[in-house]
């Protein structure tokens, strides 16, 4: 009987409803910031409003979070994507680099319906973001944030993050902008381009068992549906929402197997090795 019951929990443990998904609207984007893993060999493409919604239609009781790679606010129908989201979803996420935050898009974001706002803005001086972030201007996107943020008066909860090296101080850039609900600081990601950022975490305390195959659902601009969502250049395709419901993609052979393999410790696929998410 206890033998049995064991059985259960580890087929279980195999199977996953997740609750966040990332719905690519595009992978274009305007900056080529220093820690991204972007290698900018995909091809450049925008989802239609029909795929966004014959997902987001699959992820009622879910967080939706219209972006991965790329600047969402690149997509010409974002807002209406968002609007598209608010329908199925509670907890609608989007996170922008706010270089194209002009004050048309700022009241457009603020009543699109969205919930939660999360803005990058890696660097307390002008030296120090223009650095992280190629091709952004400092003094034109703390404009942006600053006025969003006035504009936004706290109606959407909004996180301005910036990202650290490993080692720096964690000091948050509250002294920058006024009006924002979360101010974080995170250290740079290794992901899956490890020894090629500098400055990345090491392994930290995950234990083997990296949450995202359980959790984190990423659908690319195209409908194919890859095994996470630091995977932003397609490396490990699992499916394809065009000719089978996520469901299906979730939870078929191929991602119960990279859940068990990780489960036993066996090697999975490249994209992982090397990542601080997952220590083997």
């Amino acid at each position: 009987m206890f033998a049995g019951k064991v059985r259960k929990m580890k087929s279980i443990v195999r199977y996953s409803d997740a609750f966040v998904v990332n719905i690519e609207p595009t992978n274009a984007c305007n900056l080529r910031c220093v820690h991204c893993g972007d290698d900018k060999k995909r091809k450049i493409g925008f989802i239609t409003p029909e795929l966004f919604e014959k997902v987001s239609i699959q992820c009622r009781g879910k967080e939706i979070r219209p972006f991965m790679s790329g600047e969402p606010l690149m997509h010409k129908g974002i807002f209406d994507l968002i609007k598209i989201a608010t329908k199925y979803s509670s907890r609608v996420v989007l996170h922008t680099n706010a270089t194209l935050l002009d004050e048309k898009k700022a009241n457009a974001l603020v009543e699109s319906g969205i919930q939660f706002v999360s803005i990058s803005f890696d660097g307390l001086t002008k030296e120090e973001y223009e650095g992280n972030r190629k091709g952004a201007n400092f003094e034109s996107v703390s404009e942006n944030i600053s006025r969003f943020l006035k504009i936004n008066n706290k109606k959407v909860h909004v996180t301005v993050q910036r990202i650290i090296k490993k080692g720096e101080p964690a000091i948050g850039v509250e002294k920058l902008f006024d009006g924002a609900n979360v101010y974080s600081v995170i250290v740079r990601h290794s992901w899956d381009v490890r020894g090629r950022v500098e400055g990345c975490k090491s392994h930290t305390n995950y234990d083997r068992y990296c949450f995202f195959p359980w959790n984190y659902i990423p659908v690319l601009w195209n409908g194919d549906v890859c095994l996470c969502c630091a995977d932003l250049n397609g490396k490990c395709i699992i499916g394809d929402i065009n000719k089978d419901s996520l469901e299906k993609i979730w939870n078929g052979p191929q991602m119960v197997s990279i859940r068990d393999r990780m489960i036993r410790g066996i090697p999975i696929p490249e994209i992982c090795s090397g990542c601080e998410r997952y220590n083997p």
